[in-house]
């Protein structure tokens, strides 16, 4: 047998593209056929949502950390004279 005979005799064997385009495509139906159900789900998951968030209360939290800086500066010696007078230190 010749090379090119064994060749033609061989069946062709799907390449990965031609996979993943059939993979593709499949998945593409499948989203028509279900689109119906995929709308009505997102759009009540959406509604439910907008509900618990404004039925839950108002929830607010601050936190602050004041801190001098470090070294002898102007400004710590500011910051130091502005504390004793907001302490009621004269």
């Amino acid at each position: 047998m010749m090379p090119t005979e064994l060749n033609a005799a061989a069946p062709e064997l799907p390449t990965a593209s031609r996979s993943s385009d059939y993979a593709t495509l499949d998945f593409l139906i499948l989203l028509a056929r279900r689109r119906r159900f995929l709308l009505c789900f997102i759009f009540g998951t959406a509604v439910l949502a907008a509900i618990v968030a404004l039925c839950l209360p108002n929830q607010y939290t601050a936190t602050a950390i004041v801190l001098p800086p470090a070294g002898n500066s102007i400004s710590s010696a500011l910051l130091g004279q502005l504390g004793s007078y907001l302490a009621g230190d004269d």
